[in-house]
């Protein structure tokens, strides 16, 4: 606190500049310029204001010639005046009004802005600061990367990233955003905060959810529930849609490998020809396409089956005709390829074969029934013929 000897001396002062200022425009003629109001104050982004002053000439003699022009920049716009002050004279102990009307941008941010009031006569010049307030609206909005959203599954969990910007002009305090859906639940606190975004600031806020596990191939809206203030205090409520995609994904399992001879042997022997069945099985929710099996071993024939398109619950054989050349037992793989709405898939699937050694009791019989033959004709038909066998 000052005491009164220090303000009295504060206060001559402040009298003396302002006598000195008055005598130094009376000397170089102009008259005393005065801001009357800016209206409104403070202002917000797109309205139009007014500048009203007022010059008047405190002395009994006419003052010299002098204009009076504003220089307003951005954010302002100066549209007109109500009179054209330049080359003006003052009687003495006269006033004069004028109003200068200008506008805001639309885009301009909160804060204190100048507009200056220039008064010339000849090579003299006085500026005059007019400070105008801005308040700025917050307006807030989001992105999120649409990789990820377009293909959820039913009953999986996924992240999403927002990008929460204000595109507003003013700022945005005690920020809150929250999901509103019952087919997508937030794990973990369902509210998020951000506490203050200024006008043109971005920040990121995630949350992870789970989508209902009934829920049908579609488009669906999650509502986000934002709440905030603004810069005079006021609540701020708005709700704002994140677009997600639903698909029904397919999934192909191996019901079964069966492997049979062509012949219905239960054994499968080198050098013949058999059959391996693999029952495919489509367990998701949705369609798989391009079901194709491919397999892998050291077996003579076709190695790739295509079946096409398998439907929720539908299931379809793969038939693969092979012979192998030898006998032992083999590694086979199996490879199956498929297509559903969440992309391409592949899955191997490994399985043993066992090839017995080559049947060659159709060759053998035959061939001991003719040395048979072939030693009696020796025995019983030589004598009689007069001939004796060899003798070695």
């Amino acid at each position: 606190m000052m005491d009164m000897k220090a303000e009295i001396t504060v206060l001559a002062v402040l009298a003396f500049v302002l006598v000195s200022q008055a005598s130094a425009l009376a000397q170089s003629g102009l008259p005393t310029l005065v801001v009357d109001r800016i209206d409104p104050q403070p202002a917000e982004p797109g309205d139009d204001i007014v500048v009203a002053i007022t010059l008047f000439n405190d002395l009994s003699s006419r003052t010299g010639e002098f204009s009076v022009g504003i220089d307003a920049q951005a954010p302002f716009i100066l549209k007109s005046s109500e009179k054209v002050l330049e080359s003006q004279r003052l009687c003495g102990g006269c006033r004069i009004k004028n109003t200068y009307f200008l506008s805001i941008e639309s885009t301009a941010v909160s804060g204190t802005y100048p507009i200056y009031v220039v008064l010339t006569s000849g090579e003299a010049e006085t500026t005059e600061q007019v400070d105008v307030k801005i308040q700025g609206k917050p307006n807030l909005i989001f992105s999120a990367d649409p990789d990820g959203l377009n293909a959820i599954t039913p009953g999986s969990q996924f992240p999403v990233e927002l990008g929460v910007v204000n595109i507003g002009s003013g700022q945005a305090k005690q920020i809150k955003i929250q999901p509103d859906s019952p087919d997508f639940i937030v794990i973990g606190s369902s509210v998020k905060t951000l506490g203050t975004l200024a006008a043109g600031e971005t920040k990121k806020v995630a949350f992870d959810f789970v989508a209902a596990t009934d829920l049908e191939a579609n488009s669906y809206a999650v509502p986000l529930k934002f709440s905030y203030l603004d810069e005079q205090g006021n609540a701020v409520n708005t709700t704002l849609n994140l677009g997600l995609k639903v698909v029904n994904k397919g999934s192909i399992n191996i019901q079964a490998i069966k492997i049979a001879s062509a012949s219905g042997s239960p054994v499968i022997a080198a050098g013949q020809p058999f059959t391996v069945v693999v029952r495919l099985e489509n367990v998701g929710e949705g369609d798989a396409d391009s079901v194709e099996a491919e397999l892998s071993c050291p077996f003579n024939g076709p190695k790739k089956a295509f079946l096409g398109q398998l439907q929720k619950d539908e299931d379809a054989p793969a038939v693969f005709d092979l012979t192998s050349p030898e006998d032992g037992k083999f590694n086979c793989t199996l490879g199956v390829s498929y297509k559903d709405d969440t992309g391409a898939h592949r899955f191997t699937e490994e399985f043993e074969a066992s090839i017995a050694p080559a049947d060659l009791s159709g060759i053998l019989i035959p061939a001991v029934a003719i040395i048979v033959l072939l030693l009696a004709f020796r025995r019983r038909v030589l004598p009689f013929l007069g001939m004796k066998p060899r003798k070695r």
